[in-house]
C-alpha cells in the first residue's frame, strides 16, 4: 500500500474509533454526520454539496451509510468518500419526505444524535459534542495542513509583490482568487481593504476602492476541510508614523499570543496574555473591538478564545490568534507541538519585525514596502 493511502486509512481507522468511544461515552447508538467541517473531518477531506442539509453520514458502531438524494449520492461515495466500507443509501430527491423516512427505517428502536437540528426531528442535536472530537489532528492532517499552509503562503505573498499602485481591492482580490483555485484552494474569506477603509474598518470586504497608500490582504483558504488564515499588510507608498506604530503594537501583541500557547494553558489566561500586552503597548480595551483568535481546523473558528473559555490547548492542536488595532492586523496559523508552537504561514521572503519576550524572539510578518 502506498504511504499515503496507508496514512489516509490508519486516519479513518482512527476517526472512527474516537466517534465509537463518544457514542458510548454518550449512551448513543450512532450520530448523523451533515455539516461540512464534520463531513470532512469524518472522511479525510470530503465536500458536501452546496445544499447538504441534503446529505450526510449516518455512523453507527458497526456501519456507516452515506445517505443521498439520487442525483448525487454515487459521485459523493466514489469522489468525496473513495468508499471506504460506506455503505451508500439513496433517497428520491423528489419526494420531500424522503430523507426523514429513509433515516427513521435505518435508526428504528435507536438513539441517535445528530450534528444540524435539520437532519431529522427523532434525532438528539449534539452538535457542540462533536467539536472535541475534531482539534487534535492525525499525522495525515498534519502533513496536509503543513502542504495547505505552504501553497496558502506562497500564493498570497506572491500575489501581494504584485500589486502597483492605483490597483482596486476588487482586482486583487480576484488574482488571489484566481491563484487559490488553480491550487485547489477555496476561499472562506478573502477580505482587502486600503487606505482610509483600512484606518476606518476592521474587516474589510473588497470594492473598488483604489489602492494608494496601504492595503490589507486577510484569508482564510480551505482545502480537504481544513482552514489556514493569514493577514498581510502592503504598502504602495509612504507609512505614515501612526501606522507603523499600531503595526509595531499589534505584531508586539501577535507574539505574546504566539509566547504563551503551549499545552496545558487554556484560551482565556492566553486572551489576558495579549490584554495586557495591548494596554502595555498603550492601547488598553483594544481586544474588545475584534475577535483574537482561538482554535482553527475543519472550521474558521473551532474555538474562539473568550474571557468565560477555559479551553486548555493540547498537542498538535491549530490555532490562528489575530491581534489588531483597527484595520491593522498580525494573523498566522500554527501547530501547537509537544514542547514549541510552530507558525506554518511563514516563509523567509516576506519581511519580518523581530520580538523578544523572555530570552525568545519571534519573527512577525512586518508591513511589505514596494
Amino acid at each position: 500500500m502506498h504511504l499515503s493511502a496507508r496514512l489516509l486509512q490508519d486516519e479513518l481507522t482512527e476517526k472512527r474509533a474516537r466517534l465509537v468511544r463518544f457514542l458510548s461515552e454518550h449512551r448513543l447508538d450512532g450520530v448523523w454526520l451533515g455539516q461540512p467541517e464534520n463531513f470532512a473531518w469524518f472522511t479525510g477531506g470530503g465536500r458536501l454539496p452546496l445544499s447538504n442539509n441534503a446529505v450526510g453520514l449516518l455512523v453507527l458502531k458497526d456501519i456507516t451509510y452515506l445517505i443521498a438524494p439520487t442525483s448525487d449520492g454515487e459521485r459523493i461515495l466514489i469522489e468525496e468518500i473513495g468508499g471506504h466500507g460506506v455503505e451508500l443509501r439513496p433517497y428520491d430527491w423528489h419526494r420531500s419526505q424522503a430523507k426523514g423516512d429513509l433515516l427513521s427505517r435505518l435508526t428504528v428502536g435507536l438513539r441517535v444524535g445528530a450534528d444540524s437540528m435539520c437532519a431529522s426531528p427523532s434525532l438528539e442535536p449534539i452538535g457542540e459534542n462533536l467539536t472535541q472530537l475534531r482539534l487534535a489532528l492525525t499525522p495525515a492532517e498534519q502533513y496536509r495542513y503543513r502542504a495547505l499552509c505552504g501553497e496558502l503562503t506562497r500564493i498570497v505573498q506572491e500575489a501581494a509583490y504584485q500589486i502597483k499602485p492605483g490597483q482596486s481591492e476588487r482586482e486583487v482580490a480576484a488574482e488571489i482568487t484566481y491563484r487559490l483555485l488553480k491550487a485547489n484552494i477555496n476561499t472562506t474569506r478573502l477580505l482587502v481593504g486600503a487606505d482610509s477603509r483600512l484606518r476606518r474598518f476592521i474587516d474589510i470586504p473588497p470594492t473598488d476602492n483604489h489602492i494608494c497608500e496601504i492595503a490589507t490582504i486577510s484569508v482564510i483558504g480551505q482545502r480537504g476541510g481544513l482552514q489556514a488564515a493569514l493577514t498581510r499588510l502592503v504598502a504602495v507608498d509612504k507609512i505614515s508614523d501612526e501606522t507603523l506604530n499600531r503595526h509595531r503594537a499589534v505584531a508586539t501583541v501577535a507574539a505574546h499570543y504566539i509566547h504563551y500557547t503551549r499545552p496545558g494553558r487554556n484560551l482565556r489566561e492566553i486572551l489576558d496574555v495579549g490584554a495586557a500586552a495591548y494596554s502595555r503597548e498603550g492601547y488598553a480595551g483594544e481586544w474588545e473591538a475584534h475577535c483574537q483568535g482561538g482554535l482553527i481546523g475543519y472550521s474558521p473558528c473551532e474555538l474562539q478564545a473568550a474571557p468565560t473559555i477555559e479551553h486548555r490547548i493540547e498537542p498538535y492542536q491549530m490555532v490562528a490568534w489575530q491581534a489588531s488595532i483597527g484595520g491593522i492586523k498580525s494573523e498566522d496559523t500554527m501547530m501547537v507541538l509537544p514542547d514549541r508552537i510552530m507558525t506554518l504561514t511563514r516563509t523567509d521572503d516576506w519581511p519580518v519585525i523581530e520580538v523578544k519576550l523572555d530570552n525568545e524572539t519571534y519573527y512577525q510578518p512586518n508591513i511589505l514596502q514596494l
